[in-house]
């Protein structure tokens, strides 16, 4: 690891995932943008996507988009961005391919895109939303086959995501941000089959719409 400080500031904790499955689970690559709604530059998978992240090369104004099951429609969002979903981005999941609209983010014509789409089996990997209620230490998630060991939050509104690992300690959880700490209140806790939000509006904001996606080892 070289010594950019987003990654290998000297003495300061950071933590990360890693994320590995055969070629009937997860694929990596790239391609170039044809700036045409409906394109599927993504295509010939061997699975049917539930989760993909695609990132512009190359150019820091644009961010990375995500889309997974159990997001209505063409919505997706952007990481590090505290703003409510977007249409025009990742559009779809076909049996084997992406549907990608005309956004910069993901599709802008002779620009260059990396992406990474998976799709983990149900004893390791959950996908779907909770609508928020706002009230501290509510079990949003429950009745999966598993214990969460990383759990991605991004709620429909103006905050950033969360996530949460099996390396938080207390209540802590972090924000997609290269300039906020990690704070208590959001993802609180994981359950034996889900797991427990606080009152921040990033995880819990009342009558609204909050998309997750949680993970845990094979091993």
């Amino acid at each position: 690891m070289a010594n950019n400080t987003l990654v290998n500031t000297s003495g300061m904790q950071y933590y990360w995932t890693a994320i590995a499955g055969s070629g009937a689970e997860l694929a990596v690559g790239s391609f170039v943008g044809n700036g045409v709604d409906g394109a599927t530059p993504i295509s010939g998978l061997s699975f049917q996507p539930q989760c993909v992240f695609i990132r512009r090369r190359n150019l820091t104004t644009n961010f990375v988009a995500v889309k997974h099951a159990g997001m209505s429609g063409d919505s997706a969002y952007m990481l590090g961005n505290a703003a409510a979903f977007t249409s025009n981005a990742i559009q779809s999941f076909g049996a084997d391919y992406v549907e990608l609209g005309t956004s910069s983010n993901v599709n802008a014509s002779t620009v260059t895109y990396d992406w990474v789409a998976f799709a983990p089996p149900s004893s390791y990997g959950a996908f779907g939303y909770y609508n928020g209620t706002g009230g501290d230490n509510f079990d949003a998630v429950t009745g999966l086959a598993f214990q969460p060991e990383f759990v991605f939050i991004k709620a429909n509104n103006t905050q950033e995501s969360v996530i949460r690992t099996s390396a938080h300690t207390g209540d802590d959880s972090s924000l997609i941000s290269n300039s906020l700490a990690n704070g208590a209140n959001r993802i609180q806790a994981f359950n034996s089959d889900g797991f427990q939000v606080g009152t921040n509006a990033a995880v819990n904001a009342a009558g609204t719409p909050i998309h997750y996606f949680c993970l845990r080892s094979t091993s």
